[in-house]
Order: C-alpha cells, then sequence, then structure tokens
C-alpha cells in the first residue's frame, strides 16, 4: 500500500512540477518586452534619463534592449574573471558611445569593419624591420626609476619636474654657450683695440 501511495505522490510531485516548467516556457513575447520595458523604466529612472518623445524612446529601449541581452550573454558564459553590468551608457549603440566619448566621428555609411581597414596605408610592405627600438627614433624617453610612485598627483609632478628640468637645462646650455660666445668677442675686441 505505501508503494502506491508513494507511486501517486510521486506522479502528483512530477505532474505540478511539470505545470510549472510549462507556464515558465509558455511566456509570450509581450511579457517578456514588457519585462524588458520595466527594466528600460528602472534604468531610466536610476540615471535620470529623459527623452524627447515616443519614437526616441523606443529606438532607446531597442539598443538598451541588445545591449542587456549582450550583457546577460555575456555573464552567462562565465569563462571570465569579471561581469559586466548596465551603465550610463546602455541606452547608446557602439557608434554613439565612440562619436561622444572619445570625439571619434564614423560616418553614417561607414561600417567599423571598413574603418579599420581602410583608415591606414603602409609606406612600404617589403622594407618592415624585424624590431624596431623608438628609444633610437627619439620617439619616447628612456626608462624613469619613479620608486613607489602610489599617489597619482605625485606621479604627475614627477613628470612635470622631469620635463621643465629637461626645459631649463636646454635654456641654460643656449645661454651658457651665448656667454662663451660673448666672452670670445670682447676678448677679441680688447686685443684689437690695444
Amino acid at each position: 500500500m505505501t508503494s502506491t501511495l508513494m507511486n501517486k505522490l510521486v506522479i502528483v510531485v512530477l505532474a505540478v512540477l511539470g505545470s510549472w516548467a510549462t507556464e515558465a516556457m509558455a511566456r509570450t513575447l509581450p511579457e517578456a518586452a514588457a519585462s524588458m520595458a520595466e527594466r528600460h523604466e528602472q534604468w531610466m529612472a536610476q540615471y535620470d534619463r529623459k527623452y524627447s518623445d515616443d519614437a526616441e524612446k523606443e529606438s532607446r529601449l531597442q539598443i538598451f534592449k541588445e545591449n542587456a541581452e549582450f550583457v546577460e550573454k555575456f555573464n552567462s558564459e562565465g569563462n571570465r574573471t569579471y561581469k559586466l553590468s548596465l551603465n550610463a551608457f546602455a541606452d547608446l549603440s557602439t557608434e554613439e558611445f565612440f562619436a561622444s566619448r572619445t570625439g571619434y566621428k564614423m560616418r553614417s555609411n561607414q561600417s567599423r569593419s571598413d574603418n579599420i581597414n581602410a583608415s591606414f596605408m603602409y609606406e612600404s610592405l617589403t622594407d618592415i624591420p624585424m624590431s624596431m627600438d623608438w628609444r633610437d627614433q627619439e620617439a619616447v624617453t628612456p626608462i624613469k626609476n619613479q620608486g613607489k610612485c602610489g599617489k597619482k598627483l605625485f606621479c604627475i609632478f614627477l613628470h612635470l619636474l622631469l620635463f621643465l628640468s629637461k626645459y631649463y637645462r636646454s635654456r641654460i646650455t643656449k645661454q651658457t654657450t651665448r656667454n662663451k660666445d660673448k666672452s670670445k668677442l670682447n676678448k677679441a675686441l680688447a686685443v684689437n683695440k690695444n
């Protein structure tokens, strides 16, 4: 008897779990869209975002949805040491973000992949050296030991000090050279007067 009671109980539990699973899977698209619209409304309140009209709000909702789906997919992969989240830029497309934050203006008829390849042309593909030291080209300065440069303000001060010392050293060198030339000229004039 207990075995039939146990079987009935298992069947009832499976039926309840099955109905819950079916209900979750039967969620309609408008419900999911309403959920995303609610998330967008919450996000708008959090970042005090207002749009000029309903058309702009709808287009921003679409961009927000795409960015939210990207974040969810990225985080669900789980093979990274960090997680993404929606921020104040979640209603901007990639192009809008770059244009507003980096000063870059992408042409409307240009895709990102076109931009990467077309903006730079090599002079000569045959004369490429195997390695290059930018210090030899005087494009960078030698490495400076900054010690325990933990404070950003201190680092800025250190670099400013190095720049000023180079600047004044070059001015003093020029001035010393001029003074030596003047003293030679004065000696020559004194010799000629005698």
